[in-house]
């Protein structure tokens, strides 16, 4: 489970549930836990998210009140799921299912359309790969001017804007981290962030990081669009 909510009445907050452990970065929230009941209180005294880790079993969200980028999310105590969407096109959602585990996948990538022609990208630019050696999108190659070299913009295969890499690290157009850029791969050599955040890692991606020779799992699939062998969910 991974949680992430820019605003949750009013106030930045995060959390994430990584194997058995619980991480809540908040600022001013309370946090209760009454037996296996954990409790996030926001402004007003409402809870923003509530969870049931009983042992043994699967974890229960009782209650969720986020929001992330355009997006929000929330779970009632009848247990009812309500997306809503800053778009006017409402909120896509899909339900996949990958190697036995199940997810609800909102929206899209973050993407912007960009101000070049697909010719000037193809000629200066390099090719981002996945894991299976395919061209998933393209890496445009920066000029220094007067001695400053300037962030090099990401573009997917319908050569849409949908990243940055400065100094190897590799973000998506929000500033979020994503990985490294490495031999044309974008890569990162853990299954969580430092920030504890977790990375779903496929079975497929693991003989990846095990049997080649560029040591990290394959992160294209959280800056472009997912392929039938990575879909972006956490753990």
């Amino acid at each position: 489970v991974n949680w992430k909510s820019h605003l949750c009445h009013g106030v930045n907050i995060g959390g994430k549930v990584n194997r058995n452990e619980f991480i809540a970065l908040t600022s001013n929230q309370d946090v209760k836990t009454i037996s296996t009941v954990i409790d996030i209180i926001g402004a007003n005294n409402r809870s923003c998210l509530k969870i049931d880790r009983e042992g043994g079993a699967a974890i229960k969200i009782v209650n969720l009140d986020a929001t992330y980028l355009d997006k929000s999310v929330s779970i009632s105590r009848k247990g009812s799921l309500n997306l809503k969407s800053a778009n006017s096109k409402g909120t896509s959602v899909t339900y996949q299912a990958e190697s036995g585990q199940y997810l609800l996948v909102m929206g899209a990538i973050p993407r912007i359309a960009n101000k070049y022609n697909k010719l000037y990208i193809l000629t200066r630019s390099t090719p981002v790969f996945n894991m299976n050696k395919t061209i998933c999108g393209w890496k445009l190659v920066s000029e220094e001017i007067s001695n400053k070299k300037y962030d090099e913009e990401v573009f997917n295969t319908k050569f849409e804007l949908v990243g940055y890499v400065k100094n190897g690290d590799v973000t998506n157009i929000h500033f979020e981290f994503i990985g490294r850029f490495v031999d044309g791969y974008i890569l990162y050599p853990h299954d969580c962030y430092e920030s504890g955040e977790p990375i779903y890692i496929s079975v497929e991606n693991r003989n990846f990081k095990r049997f080649s020779k560029v040591g990290g799992f394959d992160l294209s699939f959280r800056l472009f669009d997912r392929t039938q062998q990575e879909l972006s969910m956490s753990n």
